[in-house]
């Protein structure tokens, strides 16, 4: 039994520098313990040539242990068929295995590594995709064979009887539908490496295999015939058809972060965290979301939300940009699995879109015309500038100079009741913190945009926006604003 023990303490990673952990498997006879070296390397040019492997994870309880540097470390049913199968085929080859080259028990070599992951399966020479051990069930050997040994269909010969019989297109059907294509973490692995090869138990195909498969069933289909074809529809709408189209299409150019996010958010992680952190290499503004491991998933949620508020263009009709950030909102608080009402929605929205204006505070000159007797010029009595229009009407409930609606519209401005225990202003900078929400939200005057008040005939009435107002004065004013 080899000592137990740290086995990265004898091999740290320099987090102020690019640094990575390669492993080598080192080889022996299927009946001992899988013993590897591991060593750390500046990601540079200087870097040993590696292969980075892309795989499942699998259940999270211990399967086995391995030996590295002499001392165990436990790892998964997956990864350890993996290593077991490259011993058994005398594979010489150095690995970057997140689950062995990063220690999973630090939070910050965790963030630190998270933050290369472009870098190291960019700078990889090759990608290796593991979908597994062979299963008789699903036919993988079957599945595996018939992709080596294919032959691309001529892109005017798309006779569908060419293809495959119901057993190879089960089998097929089966390897495409494996829960390694669901994984998040594939997005960036597979889009970001110069080369990719498939391996399921002992068999291994190029990428270029399947890829030819789903362009061959694609031409099939575009011609109407693809139900002539046995499996032919499940395998175009499979979750491995959404990566290897994602592939055939990515052109090296990083996306915005919200893009990614959407597109992708169907896809699964262990940890929620990972449906932003792994799309973190290929986001043009990445930058805006730090990886950090240390917070929860509502925090980062509250993060995406005020990203995906300052990247709102300036001149977008701002009444349908508001109802695209909510859409939006709303699918990160399903994705995150955060518990988050639609009140408190809208309270995240207005407070990172208030924070994002210049002049949400700034009187500026009304376009009131006193030649038209409906009208009431805004600043005349308090008002201010509407922040979502830049069109000026009403009270501002928040203004100092209008006590009547200051507390109403306090209690009734769309502030979360959701928040537990201690209740913090989320203005950066604002150091209050409050045992009750109802303090916060007196509180929150200062920092709020305006709410506007009806002022004809004396009514009180609060609204939040502009265009309520103006909905209200027309319906119980005849005032046609």
């Amino acid at each position: 039994m080899p000592p137990s023990g740290d086995p990265y303490l004898d091999v740290p990673l320099n987090l102020g520098r690019k640094n990575i952990r390669l492993v080598t498997l080192q080889p022996g006879d299927a009946s001992e313990s899988i013993k590897c070296n591991l060593q750390s390397h500046a990601l540079d040019d200087e870097c040993p040539a590696y292969v980075a492997l892309s795989y499942a994870w699998g259940a999270k309880e211990r399967y086995e242990d391995i030996h590295i540097n002499g001392m165990s470390l436990p790892v998964g049913r997956n990864l350890w068929h993996f290593l077991h199968q490259m011993r058994m085929q005398r594979q010489q080859v150095t690995f970057w295995i997140d689950a062995i080259s990063i220690d999973q028990t630090n939070v910050l070599e965790q963030n630190h590594q998270v933050q290369m992951m472009r870098e190291i399966y960019t700078q990889a020479c090759c990608v290796w995709i593991w979908l597994g051990e062979t299963d008789g069930t699903t036919l993988s050997d079957v599945a595996m064979q018939y992709l080596e040994t294919r032959v691309a269909l001529n892109g005017k010969d798309v006779n569908p009887k060419k293809l495959w019989n119901a057993r190879k297109a089960k089998a097929i059907f089966a390897l495409c539908e494996k829960e390694y294509w669901r994984r998040i973490w594939i997005v960036q692995e597979v889009l970001l490496a110069k080369e990719v090869k498939i391996l399921c138990g002992g068999r291994c195909v190029q990428w270029i295999k399947l890829q030819q498969l789903l362009i061959d069933l694609q031409a099939i289909s575009d011609r109407g015939r693809s139900l002539h074809v046995v499996g032919a529809p499940a395998v175009l709408d499979s979750p491995a058809a959404i990566i290897i189209r994602a592939k055939a299409q990515w052109n090296g150019d990083p996306q915005p972060l919200t893009l990614l996010l959407e597109q992708y958010h169907r896809q699964h992680s262990t940890d929620v965290r990972d449906k932003v952190y792994a799309l973190h290499g290929l986001a043009s503004d990445s930058g805006a979301i730090s990886i950090n491991y240390r917070i929860d998933p509502k925090e980062l949620f509250v993060q995406i939300v005020k990203h995906a508020c300052s990247s709102v263009a300036p001149k977008m009709d701002m009444k349908r940009s508001r109802k695209n950030l909510l859409d939006f909102a709303k699918l990160m608080r399903e994705s995150l699995r955060v518990f988050c009402d639609e009140e408190e929605l809208i309270d995240h929205i207005s407070v990172a879109q208030w924070k994002s204006s210049d002049s949400c505070w700034a009187p500026q000159k009304s376009d009131w015309n006193p030649e038209t007797p409906s009208a009431v010029d805004p600043l005349a009595v308090g008002g201010f500038i509407d922040p979502w229009s830049n069109s000026p009407f009403g009270t501002s409930a928040y203004d100092g100079g209008n006590d009547v609606f200051n507390d109403f519209a306090i209690e009734s401005a769309p502030i979360s009741r959701r928040y537990q225990r201690v209740c913090f202003c989320p203005i950066d900078g604002c150091p209050e913190s409050f045992d009750k929400a109802v303090d916060r939200r007196r509180h929150m005057r200062t920092h709020q945009p305006p709410q506007f008040a009806c002022v004809a005939g004396g009514c009180d009435r609060l609204f939040p926006r502009r265009d309520k107002l103006h909905d209200h004065m027309g319906r119980h004013h005849g005032i046609d604003l």
